[in-house]
């Protein structure tokens, strides 16, 4: 992975195999972000597995999606979670007979690429935890 840094903004390029979710995690490490918005993504993907929470089982059903897809959009956002930084991240992917996939991302591969901006915000106290009745993680401000 390479990443470039001008001020509040980032745009990182995977190389082939790199994984996506990793990638975030370790680029956040890295330059001490608390919080970013991914606002854009495109390239190619393989190795994707997806995932719809599920409220009764505080989990999500996962899903492997077979081949090579084109990362068509890419949101979300990495947000400290107990200290550590966790990407909260969703696609809409294309198959070759251009019919979509989306939903939210477990872990994806680049197949040739994947280009990432994100947008660093500073000093917000936004916080992703989890609380009493709530069976996923949100944002919060300073974590209450």
């Amino acid at each position: 992975m390479e990443y470039y840094r001008n001020r509040g903004e980032l745009f990182l390029r995977l190389e082939p195999g790199e994984k996506l979710v990793e990638s975030l995690i370790n680029v956040a490490k890295s330059e001490r972000i608390d919080f970013a918005l991914i606002v854009s993504g495109v390239g190619m993907i393989e190795g994707t597995e997806m995932g719809f929470f599920c409220v009764n089982d505080n989990n999500y059903d996962t899903y492997r999606l077979a081949g090579v897809y084109d990362l068509s959009s890419i949101s979300g956002n990495i947000a400290l979670c107990n200290g550590t930084p966790k990407p909260h991240v969703h696609i809409v992917a294309n198959r070759p007979d251009f019919s979509t996939v989306a939903g939210h991302v477990i872990e994806c591969k680049a197949h040739i690429t994947i280009e990432v901006g994100l947008q660093v915000m500073e000093n917000t106290g936004l916080r992703r935890t989890t609380g009493p009745g709530r069976p996923a993680t949100f944002l919060t401000k300073n974590g209450a």
